[in-house]
């Protein structure tokens, strides 16, 4: 009836029906642009009967004929099929319907939402003639409301990983951080993967967590996914992710080979967001879509990646504490070792018997530990503070700053030996320097004593060599004396025998068979001759002896040099008489009566001990091609003596020999004794003499002392 009156109505006035539509419109005016909106005339079946021209358009029309001639009814515009029974439903029961939101398709195929309003008109019996409404366009609001509520989603979720991070910075990569952004993100699946290297050096991306949205098929304990080459799978996803650059893409777009790959895992588009820290780059947050080629707007993008930041934080936030943590707990074993090992040194101090001194690097006295019956040079309230030059003659000071220097770089022990006058007697002291702390060391000090075994090897005890030399005589005559013995028992026997009134020829000839007259005869000249050696030995050493007793005198005397250098060379003797390869030493004593002087005898004929023996071992050298040759030549000046001694040996570079005479330096391969350095000590400082190198007159090296020849200046 409505049809057919509306029908009616419009084949008689077209503006019949453009009134009816405008009525609507006015009735139904909404504070819109009237382009978003339309008015439309329905039957109670849902059947358009007449449509305004901005509906059409709404609609996605040219004009309202075109829908009126495309669409019959407004159920088929609806999204969702059943939505107009639920409009027609409260229409049945109230007549009327404001304000119902729907999604409609427009005539392209896109999808808009709609909000609408439906009023009955009742004839005059009271029955529905038709439904008249009005249609307006919302989608831009909905998107928006849309946009809020997909913001609203990523926040809360960024809220929650933040909470998270916050509560255990090592979850970082756990599987409830790749949850709350899989469902914020509204996809099929959420991992992440850690970049690691093989033995080959190719990077690979390891999976760590995965979250995947309900019917999707898990991929976490694939082999596959658990070493992620990148460069098998888009090359290009290494370089974007390498530079710190999310990669998104729709799997129909890629390779063939690519698209067989992750079809057969579901995906249909995928989205990584790289995970940067400290400017490299040490994984990836992946998002997969398996439901739809659907991909995420740059909103999302951006949300995502605040979210890929903070799980970059919250792992250097974590390495720093695990930094903090084992440096607090090596720190703490540090210090534990420290209060040991200062323990142990104090304890190894104490109980230590010689001098120590803590010195910094500069050679500054820090510290003194005094030993048992011994006192320092300089008295200890007067050596803390001070340098080693301020304390000891400055080559000896130099040296030691030297070893201390070398001592902390090295951080070896370093051992010096030097030699001082205290009191007018020449001590002798060891020095072992080690190190206490990264700019200090300590330095334990011993006094060596006369027969400490290191010096007694280059200056052994006079008396108790001309002793071991009278002993080796005596054993001598003794073992001749032995054989006499026997030979002067037998004669006396046959003397005997012819004395008989009747000899027995038997027994005369069995004591001359045991007696042999040549034997005794052969016998009597070595006899003799050991009998001369020794005695001459005998002498020369008691002679040696009386040149020792001046010799060990420790105060100022008046010797015979010769007698010195002759004590010495008894001293050497079996060392110039040791076969050397194929020949022995020649000593050649090139000098007359040298006169007496005035010096401190012990440590003259010691200075002189060092000299003869640092020429014997230049000359000692048993693959010799020529004789070894030592030269002792001297001659009496105005008013001093000079003693030179020259050997054949290799000689000593002149650069070298400028550097002999200080502490600490030789030329001996095993560093023994105290070179050169003792024995310019104790002619030049402490007998005002001179020791120098002079040219050699051929191959070797020849050294010279000069000595004063009338007597000694204090």
């Amino acid at each position: 009836m409505a049809e057919r009156l509306l029908s009616e109505r419009q084949g008689t006035s077209k503006s019949f029906v453009e009134e009816v539509l405008t009525g609507i419109e006015s009735r139904h005016q909404r504070k819109l642009d009237a382009s978003l909106e339309g008015a439309f005339v329905i039957t109670e079946a849902g059947r358009y009967l007449a449509v305004s021209s901005s509906l059409a358009r709404l609609s996605g029309y040219f004009s309202s004929e075109d829908m009126m001639s495309e669409v019959i009814g407004i159920a088929s515009q609806y999204a969702n099929p059943d939505r107009w029974k639920e409009i027609s439903s409260q229409l049945s029961v109230s007549g009327e319907a404001d304000d119902l939101e729907s999604e409609i398709l427009a005539s392209n195929g896109s999808i808009r939402w709609i909000s609408e309003s439906f009023r009955s008109v009742l004839n005059e019996q009271g029955q529905i003639q038709y439904y008249e409404g009005i249609r307006r366009d919302i989608t831009a609001r909905k998107q928006a409301e849309s946009l809020l509520a997909q913001r609203d989603r990523y926040l809360s979720a960024l809220t929650e990983v933040q909470h998270l991070l916050l509560a255990n910075e090592n979850c970082y990569y756990s599987s409830a951080i790749t949850q709350l952004l899989g469902e914020a993100a509204q996809a099929s699946r959420c991992y992440i993967f850690i970049n690691e290297q093989d033995q080959d050096g190719r990077t690979y991306g390891r999976q760590t967590a995965e979250w995947c949205a309900a019917g999707i098929t898990k991929t976490f304990d694939d082999p596959f996914w658990q070493r992620f080459y990148y460069d098998l799978v888009t090359p290009s996803l290494w370089q974007n992710l390498s530079q710190g650059k999310p990669y998104m893409e729709l799997v129909e777009n890629l390779a063939e080979p690519d698209q067989q790959l992750l079809y057969s895992y579901q995906v249909q588009a995928y989205l990584i967001l790289p995970l940067i820290s400290k400017g490299n780059c040490w994984g990836f947050v992946g998002f997969v879509n398996c439901v739809e080629p659907a991909l995420w707007n740059q909103p999302e993008i951006n949300l995502l990646t605040s979210a890929a930041f903070a799980i970059s934080l919250a792992k250097e936030r974590y390495e720093q504490r695990q930094a903090h943590l084992e440096a607090a707990t090596a720190l703490k074993k540090s210090e534990t070792r420290l209060r040991s090992t200062l323990a142990t040194k104090e304890a190894l101090i104490q109980a230590i018997p010689d001098m120590m001194f803590r010195i910094d690097r500069h050679g500054v006295h820090v510290d003194f530990f005094p030993a048992v019956g011994q006192s320092p040079i300089v008295p200890p309230d007067e050596l803390l503070g001070r340098t080693l030059s301020e304390v000891l003659p400055e080559k000896i000071a130099e040296g030691l700053v030297q070893s201390i220097q070398q001592c902390l770089e090295t951080q070896k022990l370093q051992t010096c030996r030097y030699s001082l006058f205290v009191e007018d007697v020449l001590r002798f002291y060891e020095a072992r320097i080690v190190p206490y702390s990264d700019s200090e060391v300590l330095s334990i000090v011993r006094e060596l004593q006369a027969l400490d075994a290191q010096h007694s090897s280059h200056f052994p005890s006079l008396v108790s060599a001309a002793t071991r030399r009278l002993s080796q005589n005596f054993g001598r005559l003794n073992a001749h004396l032995n054989q006499v013995e026997t030979d002067l028992c037998g004669l006396l026997e046959l003397v005997d025998l012819y004395q008989q009134d009747c000899p027995d020829r038997d027994e005369l000839e069995e004591a001359l068979q045991i007696i042999n007259p040549n034997d005794i005869s052969a016998s009597l000249p070595d006899l003799l001759s050991a009998k001369r050696f020794a005695c001459n030995d005998i002498q020369a050493t008691l002679r040696f002896l009386n040149t020792c007793t001046e010799l060990e005198k420790e105060e100022l005397s008046q010797i015979d040099l010769n007698d010195c250098i002759d004590a010495v060379l008894m001293l050497l003797r079996d060392r110039l008489n040791q076969q050397y390869g194929d020949f022995k030493i020649y000593l050649s004593k090139a000098y007359g009566k040298l006169p007496e002087i005035e010096c401190y005898p012990k440590q003259l004929s010691q200075a002189f001990l060092q000299l003869l023996t640092n020429a014997i071992e230049a000359v000692a050298d048993p693959a010799r091609s020529t004789p070894p040759v030592i030269i002792l030549s001297g001659e009496v000046l105005r008013d001093r003596v000079r003693f030179c001694i020259a050997d054949n040996g290799d000689g000593i570079d002149l650069q070298e020999q400028t550097r002999l005479f200080q502490p600490f330096v030789s030329t001996k391969s095993r560093h023994l004794g105290l070179g050169l350095a003792l024995s310019h000590q104790i002619i030049v400082d402490r007998h005002h003499g001179a020791l120098y190198f002079a040219p050699a007159t051929g191959k070797g090296s020849q050294i010279v002392v000069e000595l004063p020849c009338c007597h000694m200046r204090e």
